[in-house]
């Protein structure tokens, strides 16, 4: 006997029930489970460690044989193959990115300097193929877990591994990293999207190894962006606060208790130097670096009245050093420095380098992503199935996206992966939500004998609560309840064989 059931599920012979793909855990819907992938998913984290922690400088035939490029671009080729052009177009975070890569390209004509340019636009390839790869491989719990335990591994090894520079009363520079990590600010941006995942493994349902990785996770993801002597960080961190007490505390009084445990172990392990560059913000007409971010803002504001389309990728610097630096007394900074002066900012880098477009988009990528958040998340609370994703994932993500889109005020770096990753994990979330969904409206089917022509009749599945005690009323059924359970109760001919 065959049949069908809603919204595609497949239906074993003989069954009337959805059944979950072989490996035990239920895969995410869309195009289905992405079978023999497993050797490709350990290959995508890999490469993500990799590139989080640098170990391309300290293993140069990495960075000699673009190795993270090649393995990337390989697990692309087997994902499309499988899926098809869908990936690109199926859900609107891939294709925002997909639009924000052909931009780039289509402004090269227009770009201050051509060559540079390209080259930002090719990396922009890059982190499209991220975005892909990671939003159809993270396709069951188990998957997300892992992605989940390698980022608090990233953060313990690089927090240990630059101890000695987080724990001084300067500036942390230098850090042995990636390269979008090694400065203290861009150190403590990463931890803030890491942050929530370690938090996620220490306070769900995991195995006592997976807790203890996530607590660790959380504890050096905490030191590290205080470490930093971050401000943007800091901010960050207390937008982060307030978003887990509003939605993650279920009891909000012990919520407050673990917020103010933070901030006690913030007193215990900053450095001197941190409590001074946080006093610093009240007077941002006495700091240099404050005063440099809003000179570099007018200047993205007066590029996107002078070139409406953006002065091209990563040609922030390049504009800036030729047409809007200050004359004489109105530069903050010295020739050289305020010549090549970096926005530090994701929003005023996009509005100089691609104009008014690049703001609208980054913006409209953040409001979408938190909204499919919150919708993934009330799809999995509705869940009963033991198998689905848990419900706190999609809100550890935007807590991920709190952290990246406050800090992406101060800093600048919007090709580095971390957005890129999160729109992966973003997408591969409401896969689950669609999964849990279709569970949910799962169907009992009629089966249809051999021989028969006939198409298999889909009745929804509905539940009848126990019979009444003797003398009680009888529950009351409207007509369709009526039709569905004589359809189900009618006995069923038996077909000559």
């Amino acid at each position: 006997m065959t049949g069908i059931s809603a919204r595609g599920l497949h239906v074993e012979r003989g069954t009337s029930r959805p059944t979950a793909p072989a490996g035990g855990e239920a895969a995410a819907t869309g195009v289905g489970p992405l079978e023999g992938t497993t050797p490709l998913f350990y290959l995508y984290l890999l490469v993500l460690v990799i590139e989080y922690l640098g170990l391309g400088d300290d293993i140069p035939i990495l960075k000699v044989s673009r190795f993270s490029t090649i393995s990337i671009f390989f697990i692309l080729a087997v994902v499309l193959a499988k899926v098809g052009g869908e990936a690109f177009t199926r859900y609107r975070q891939s294709r925002l990115v997909g639009v924000f890569v052909l931009y780039a390209f289509l402004t090269l004509p227009i770009a201050v300097i051509t060559s540079t340019a390209l080259w930002a636009a090719r990396t922009y390839v890059d982190d499209l193929a991220l975005v892909l790869v990671t939003a159809y491989l993270v396709d069951r719990p188990a998957r997300v877990r892992a992605v989940a335990a390698t980022g608090a591994f990233i953060v313990v090894f690089l927090v240990t591994r630059n101890v000695s520079l987080l724990g001084s009363s300067g500036r942390a520079f230098g850090m042995r990293t990636g390269y979008f990590l090694n400065d203290g600010n861009d150190f403590a941006w990463g931890m803030t999207v890491l942050m929530p995942w370690c938090i996620f493994l220490a306070l769900t349902r995991q195995g006592l190894l997976l807790r203890a990785l996530g607590a660790a996770g959380a504890v050096a993801a905490l030191f590290g962006i205080v470490g930093s002597q971050s401000r943007g960080g800091t901010l960050a961190l207390a937008g982060m606060a307030l978003f887990y007490w509003v939605f993650l505390a279920k009891r909000k009084m012990l919520g407050v208790v673990v917020i103010v445990a933070a901030i006690g172990i913030v007193l215990v392990v900053a450095p001197p130097g941190y409590f001074q560059r946080i006093q610093s913000i009240q007077n941002y007409e006495e700091d240099n670096s404050a005063q440099a971010r809003l000179q570099a803002w007018s200047a993205a504001t007066r590029m996107a009245i002078g070139f409406p389309l953006g002065v091209g990728a990563n040609n922030f610097g390049s504009a800036y050093g030729r047409y809007y630096i200050p004359k004489g007394d109105a530069n903050v900074l010295g020739w050289g420095a305020g010549r090549w002066l970096s926005p530090h900012s994701v929003y005023f880098r996009l509005l100089g380098e691609c104009g008014i477009l690049g703001v609208v988009w980054i913006l409209t990528l953040i409001i979408w992503s938190y909204n499919d958040n919150m919708a993934a998340h009330r799809a999995l609370s509705a869940s009963s199935n033991a198998d689905t994703l848990s419900a706190a994932w999609p809100l550890m993500l935007n807590m991920s996206l709190i952290g990246y889109a406050v800090s992406g005020i101060f800093l600048g770096g919007i090709a580095y992966p971390h957005l890129y990753w999160l729109s992966g994990l973003i997408v591969s979330a409401k896969r689950h939500s669609e999964w849990a969904q279709a569970q949910s409206a799962a169907s009992t089917v009629l089966p249809v004998h051999a021989g028969s022509s006939r198409t298999p009749v889909v009745i929804p599945e509905i539940r009848i609560p126990p019979g009444p005690a003797r003398g009680a009323a009888r529950p009351v059924l409207n007509i369709a309840d009526r039709a569905r359970l004589a359809l189900n109760s009618r006995p069923r001919r038996r077909q000559p064989s």
